[in-house]
């Protein structure tokens, strides 16, 4: 991967998308595959792993299963408290049906293995979107 990893923080938006980007256009991303990216305490990206070659669009139950398995796993390395998860394929960057799908998996995953989901991105040729982006803080109730 590309970029200095001691940098970024992925409960900041605009950093992971910057560095999704770096990694689409290093050809580190290729469609399809997913990208989970896992955060320590301060919710620095600590590790990435790659997940390549993952059908376009899985049943929901088998994208939770195969992301509860791989989120178990990291979970026995120490219960790092965060994840963000990256979901390369080809066409527009605006999310999608199976865009929801893979989002929605990940946030069920990350409440049972009890880590904080830093959310769920796409990233094509074109660009990188999050999912189901963060409000702005101007826009929040008080």
């Amino acid at each position: 991967m590309i970029t200095d990893m001691q940098t970024l923080y992925l409960h900041l938006e605009h950093q992971t998308i910057e560095f999704l980007v770096t990694a689409e256009r290093a050809g580190d991303l290729p469609p399809p595959s997913l990208l989970v990216l896992v955060a320590d305490e301060s919710g620095r990206l600590v590790l990435p792993i790659a997940v390549d070659e993952v059908p376009d669009d899985p049943p929901q139950d088998e994208r939770v299963s195969a992301l509860a398995v791989l989120l178990e796993h990291i979970a026995e390395f120490g219960q790092p408290p965060g994840v963000a998860m990256a979901v390369s394929r080809r066409g527009d960057p605006r999310p999608r049906g199976s865009d929801f799908g893979w989002h929605d998996a990940l946030v069920q995953c990350c409440r049972i293995a009890r880590l904080t989901c830093h959310g769920t991105y796409v990233a094509t040729p074109y660009g990188v979107r999050k999912v189901r982006p963060s409000p702005a803080p101007d826009l929040l109730a008080a």
